[in-house]
């Protein structure tokens, strides 16, 4: 009997020695994909400007001997506008429910741009939260200051590519079928957070 009970927690073992070896392999598979999907992006931001370049020659041999401004007001009436490429310029929001300038998440979530970090102040925020597309939530102070807390829905649920959530404590409190924090899709990191659920599971 005891070389059986050996034999199965070995197995066991084994099991869980595997099913690690295929989360990692997950994970680098998702890490390569993610940069092989940004190099692309990076070639393709090349092609288009030299484009911009080569249009920009075009348009000024088809007017010679014309000053630099016709030939600059020709080329901006032939080509679109497009965004700088680089980095997005994230800006940060402060929530503060007494003295703004967000008095909530959810309104500072509306107003963030992707890679936006909103910064909470300590105090107690009763509100379900749903993240959508990428940013930051940080709480700004000892993470038990600062409490996202709700009854009869999920407390936080994320789906999109990635995102952040720091330094705060999240509570799910009453009775249901609800998450505390609910990943649909997409990587989140938890960093430093308090979880707990009176319902459902904490993540």
């Amino acid at each position: 009997d005891m070389a059986a009970d050996c034999k199965k927690a070995l197995h066991g073992s084994m099991l869980t020695a595997s099913n690690m070896d295929k989360t990692r392999s997950g994970v680098d598979a998702l890490t390569y994909d993610m940069q092989k999907v940004k190099s692309e992006f990076n070639e393709l931001a090349m092609v288009v400007r030299a484009q911009g370049k080569a249009a920009a020659a075009q348009a000024r041999s088809r007017t010679p001997g014309s000053a630099p401004g016709a030939a600059d007001s020709e080329l901006a009436n032939d080509l679109p506008i497009m965004e700088p490429f680089g980095a997005p310029v994230s800006t940060m929001l402060t929530v503060n429910a007494k003295n703004g300038p967000c008095y909530t998440i959810n309104e500072a979530m509306r107003e963030a741009k992707v890679g936006d970090k909103i910064i909470l102040t300590p105090g107690k925020y009763t509100e379900s939260l749903r993240m959508t597309r990428p940013m930051q939530i940080i709480g700004e102070g000892h993470v038990s200051d600062i409490t996202i807390e709700t009854s009869g829905r999920d407390t936080f649920v994320f789906e999109t590519e990635f995102g952040v959530l720091s330094n705060v404590s999240l509570r799910q409190r009453g009775t249901g079928f609800w998450n505390c924090v609910d990943v649909v899709m997409g990587q989140l990191n938890l960093e430093g957070c308090d979880i707990s659920s009176q319902s459902l599971t904490c993540v």
